[in-house]
């Protein structure tokens, strides 16, 4: 089977990586206000459910307060039914995601050749 090493040192099959980066794409790129039914509450509610995302596959003791948030993540199959990620989602995002709070930011998250997986 053809996999992808992750940063974290994990081996996922490519299709799911591009999978999960198209739908961490997305929540992380607010729509635009012409878009019909926007509300300023609309553009901020996707990026809450990326921090959410991160702040859980980051520290399994964290806990999403917003039902909003979870059923946003459950929709994009982002998070289980018991409203964790997969193991595989979280090696994908903790893989991505570089930063703290507000300055999150997405980035590769195969692990470049000669480098050594980010443990931790």
């Amino acid at each position: 089977m053809n996999t992808i090493t992750l940063r974290n040192g994990t081996e996922q099959h490519p299709a799911l990586v591009n999978t999960i980066m198209a739908t961490l794409s997305k929540l992380t790129q607010p729509e635009p206000p012409e878009t019909p039914g926007w509300t300023p509450a609309s553009a901020i509610k996707n990026l809450t459910a990326f921090h959410d995302l991160v702040m859980v596959c980051r520290d399994p003791g964290y806990e999403i307060f917003s039902e909003t948030q979870v059923q946003i993540l459950r929709d994009l199959g982002l998070l289980e039914a018991d409203g964790r990620p997969h193991d595989a989602i979280r090696d994908i995002v903790v893989s991505a995601v570089v930063g703290e709070g507000m300055g999150m930011q997405l980035r590769d998250p195969r692990l470049p050749e000669g480098e050594q997986p980010d443990i931790g």
